[in-house]
């Protein structure tokens, strides 16, 4: 019984976080100068000062998504009166009402230069054309960028060859032109490669994407501002990575909430987002949302519950969370086919166990606070039974088959 007693407090060692959880603080400093690649399982992996970027290459994939730092006062536009071929020639009358470009806050497929890509043409990326014969994007468009001082630049990527980004920029006269390559190997890795156009030089600014789950930063969002219209607007929160998903759960009880089964499918890059947060005019604090849970599905499968308890504001910066790994692959015994049960997740239907032991045995569930809910005789040599689990609350279940010579646990989840 004591050794029962041990296995159970290993097994349920990640499950216990459901009910103490880690508090974190991830520091974006005064005025959310910083952006911080975070690990749910690991911390804080890399943080950057925004204004160190003013490109991002996509790395991996084929949609060559090209992002713009707008965030530091700079503003984008595609140039409407002409195409690359008007270098030389750029007309900036009017320019007050070009529409700026943003990145993508659902989606890293879509970056700013991407924006303007037409919908109809599976070959056109927005700031070029892929050619189909030599696998090649061959750039076709101008874009105009004006920073936080006033200054006016053209600018072209000219081309995407021999995993190679290759652009050109200069001020509005063509003086001032400099050529700017940045290399996919060089980031092997990683999502995106960065380039810096002051510094002439690439960043190195991501963690490998198996090392992230989200990125704390200020990034663009739409707000609207009428019943059909919208502004792009500067807000704080978080992006999930490329292939990381979370979901919004309201409205729970936070503190004893450990059900992970509706994180599930698809999610955009900003499920988590920003308006987990609300600014109060009366105390001119932010507070946070009550009954908001978020979970949070990584790329190695693992699933976190994750609420936030404090934002400090632009003074600091500060974004205060609490996280509870609520379920991982690893707290089950694979190693072992002795015991096999399906289906799982379990969802009305009787649970098929199929076992072959050496041994007559016990077959134990047990909740997740520990609480032992049937026990099941397991004869020794083939069996095969179903058993109906329909009184069982929807959650996750410990299943621990104990004989003379055996102790196998698996994980059951019951939707």
């Amino acid at each position: 019984m004591r050794y029962l007693y041990a296995l159970l407090l290993s097994s349920f060692a990640s499950l216990a976080l459901a009910q103490s959880g880690t508090t974190e603080t991830v520091q974006t400093l005064a005025n959310n100068q910083n952006q911080v690649w975070y690990s749910l399982k690991d911390g804080v992996k890399n943080a950057n000062n925004l204004a160190d970027w003013d490109l991002g290459f996509q790395i991996s994939g084929y949609q060559a998504s090209v992002l713009f730092n707008n965030l530091t006062g700079n503003k984008l536009m595609v140039y409407p009166k002409g195409t690359k071929a008007d270098w030389q020639a750029i007309d900036t009358n009017g320019m007050h009402s070009w529409k700026s470009l943003s990145n993508s806050d659902t989606s890293w497929l879509f970056g700013a230069f991407n924006r303007n890509m037409d919908l109809s043409n599976e070959l056109d990326l927005g700031w070029g054309s892929y050619n189909m014969t030599n696998h090649q994007v061959q750039g076709d468009s101008i874009y105009i960028i004006k920073t936080a001082d006033n200054t006016v630049y053209k600018l072209i990527i000219e081309s995407l060859a021999n995993s190679t980004y290759t652009f050109k920029y200069a001020l509005l006269d063509g003086s001032n032109e400099k050529t700017g390559i940045l290399k996919k190997g060089d980031f092997t890795g990683k999502n995106f490669g960065y380039y810096n156009l002051s510094a002439q030089s690439e960043v190195d600014l991501e963690p490998a994407s198996n090392e992230w789950d989200l990125l704390f930063t200020k990034y663009m969002t739409q707000i609207p501002t009428g019943p059909s219209s919208f502004m792009d607007y500067p807000v704080v929160g978080v992006l999930a990575n490329a292939g990381t998903h979370a979901y919004k759960i309201y409205p729970v009880e936070t503190e004893s909430y450990t059900d992970y089964s509706p994180a599930q499918g698809y999610s955009p890059i900003n499920a988590i987002g920003y308006d987990w947060k609300k600014f109060d005019m009366n105390t001119m604090q932010y507070v946070i949302r009550d009954s908001l849970v978020y979970l949070v599905k990584t790329q190695s499968n693992e699933i976190w519950k994750v609420v936030f308890k404090s934002y400090g504001g632009a003074t600091t910066g500060d974004i205060t969370f609490e996280k509870n790994l609520l379920y991982s692959t690893g707290i089950e015994n694979t190693h072992s086919n002795l015991l096999q049960i399906f289906p799982n997740p379990l969802a009305g239907q009787p649970l098929s166990i199929i076992s072959q032991f050496a041994e007559n045995g016990v077959l134990s569930i047990y909740n997740t606070n520990g609480q032992l809910q049937k026990t099941i005789r397991i004869n020794a040599g083939f069996s095969q039974q179903q058993i109906d689990l329909g009184n069982l609350p929807k959650g996750m279940y410990m299943l621990h088959m104990q004989s003379a010579n055996e102790h196998i646990t698996k994980t059951l989840l019951v939707k």
